[in-house]
């Protein structure tokens, strides 16, 4: 990130009330970021522990968190906790997609044409009362608009 704004945006909670100066040392930094961002969530450590940098989100849906690579892990016998750049290949992170798709029923909110339901529990982790509010959501929702076209209901 090189902007104390595009930090903001992305980030909300972790720089909500901090000043632009605290914001900035975060800035062109992303193993700081990271480890201040994701600290002591989703089962990663302190921000000392580097939980945050090694278990950033990877994968076509960024899957992330000590937590969510080891319930992965479990699943497919991958050791991602080990080897979470496995993700950066095609095949894993693939894997690493259908797996988290099925074990959150995502083809319900599919079947329904609830793209905002679909990108909440991606990107926030539950259903929200805000439409849209997901980081992304206007790109993701002008790709599927633009990819409909391919497919027969």
């Amino acid at each position: 990130y090189k902007t104390i704004a595009s930090l903001r945006a992305t980030f909300k909670t972790p720089f909500k009330g901090k000043s632009d100066a605290f914001v900035s040392g975060y800035l062109r930094n992303s193993e700081k970021l990271l480890n201040y961002v994701y600290a002591n969530r989703g089962g990663n450590g302190n921000i000392a522990s580097g939980d945050g940098f090694k278990y950033r989100g990877g994968g076509f849906l960024q899957n992330t968190g000590f937590d969510q690579l080891h319930k992965l892990s479990l699943a497919t016998g991958v050791d991602f906790l080990e080897h979470p750049e496995l993700l950066e290949d095609e095949y894993h992170a693939m894997l690493a997609a259908c797996y988290y798709w099925q074990v959150n029923n995502l083809n319900r909110y599919a079947d329904a044409d609830n793209l905002d339901a679909i990108s909440d529990i991606i990107n926030i982790g539950r259903l929200t009362k805000t439409y849209g509010d997901a980081n992304g959501f206007q790109e993701r929702k002008a790709a599927l608009i633009k990819f409909k076209k391919y497919f027969k209901k």
